[in-house]
């Protein structure tokens, strides 16, 4: 076989042309047991980088789990300066430890408050195993889906090669 590979680079003419949509986005990190703290330092350097790719009309949580979630600010806050400290302290303190529940990582996204017309985006930071809750990925993904109904749209990155891309993707 011959292969041929292209690079397709497409830009917008002015910001005024295609101006970029407001939007909340969720970053939900996975702090499980199954998170060596080398994976957990890059995880955080990335998050951190997220929080500089913030619109200033965005909006932005963070969500840390292990067999519970934990929020950084439970409700959708702008990028203010104050929100981005506080939001790179939580991030700071996030440590690698106890069981895995994915699926209850994800219940919180369906209960917050949306604004018609306004996408909200979900990325999820993990191994993909979860360990207690719902365990099974086809179970997992279908209630989930139930629940979501197509609301959010939820972007998934494995931690590590052998990461559950089942469940992943």
């Amino acid at each position: 076989f011959r292969h041929t590979y292209f690079k397709i680079a497409i830009q917008r003419i002015s910001r005024e042309s295609l101006p970029a949509l407001p939007k909340d986005v969720v970053l939900i990190q996975d702090c499980s047991a199954s998170m060596s703290e080398q994976r957990m330092y890059f995880c955080r350097e990335g998050l951190l980088k997220c929080l500089g790719r913030l619109g200033s009309e965005d909006r932005f949580d963070i969500i840390s789990f292990k067999d519970q979630s934990n929020s950084c600010f439970g409700e959708w806050v702008s990028p203010s300066p104050d929100n981005l400290e506080k939001a790179k302290a939580f991030i700071e303190k996030l440590q690698a430890g106890g069981n895995t529940d994915v699926f209850s990582s994800l219940k919180p996204l369906v209960e917050k408050k949306r604004i018609a017309g306004r996408p909200t985006i979900a990325v999820m930071v993990t191994d993909g195993f979860s360990t207690t809750g719902l365990t099974k990925s086809s179970e997992i993904i279908g209630e989930f889906s139930k629940l979501n109904d197509g609301a959010i749209s939820v972007f998934t990155a494995g931690t590590i090669q052998t990461a559950n891309s089942y469940l992943l993707d």
